[in-house]
């Protein structure tokens, strides 16, 4: 996702490199805050984490639910309509920790998103040889 295909590359470009992520985590953490996806519970804190953003790229967590899961596609197709940008869902990856393969497959297809094992490699910085 590139906050500044929105804009065109005009002068709303610094705007939307900043609102843009925000809006997403705004509706991310309303979903949560409403009981619509289930994040991370952390019981010892009361810290519900629900997603990370680096960048152009987020990370979603949800409990294993199918609709948590479902609900997490349905506000991702939301800010698509509200920001203009378009989520590449087949570029986008479910992985599931500590549930069977067979379900996190499932949910993968439901979703139309690619099922991925950990560990995973994301953000990589190229090696240098010398």
């Amino acid at each position: 996702m590139n906050p500044h295909a929105a804009s065109g590359g005009g002068a709303m470009c610094r705007h939307c490199s900043t609102t843009v992520p925000e809006g997403l985590s705004c509706m991310l953490q309303r979903g949560c805050g409403m009981g619509l996806i289930e994040g991370l519970n952390f019981s010892k804190t009361g810290l519900v984490l629900s997603h990370l953003q680096f960048a152009n790229d987020t990370l979603i967590f949800s409990s294993a639910s199918l609709s948590s899961l479902q609900n997490v596609k349905r506000i991702l197709l939301c800010f698509e309509l509200i920001s203009g940008l378009k989520v590449n869902f087949y570029k986008s990856s479910i992985i599931g920790v500590g549930i069977e393969d067979h379900i996190c497959n499932y949910t993968a297809q439901i979703l139309r998103c690619k099922q991925e094992q950990l560990p995973i490699i994301f953000l990589v910085s190229p090696s240098v040889q010398t």
